[in-house]
């Protein structure tokens, strides 16, 4: 999918904005901080199993207020 395409989805009328913010460490350790800018809310991880889970997470979230904003 390219940028304008019809099946663009970010043209939908509910967009959402996830901010990560990443440190890569010395042995390749993975940590930082998921951010919602809009609500504020702040996931901080470690490692790349607790990001995935914090994405899904959010993403679980940002389905179901749209859900609630449909009925």
């Amino acid at each position: 999918m390219r940028e304008g395409d019809s099946a663009d989805k970010l043209s939908a009328k509910s967009e959402f904005v996830l901010v990560l913010r990443l440190v890569v460490e010395g042995g390749g350790k993975v940590t930082g901080e998921l951010v919602d800018p809009v609500s504020e809310r702040r996931h901080r991880f470690t490692g790349a199993r607790d990001l995935v889970e914090g994405v899904q997470s959010w993403m679980d979230d940002a389905v179901k207020k749209v859900r609630r904003d449909e009925e």
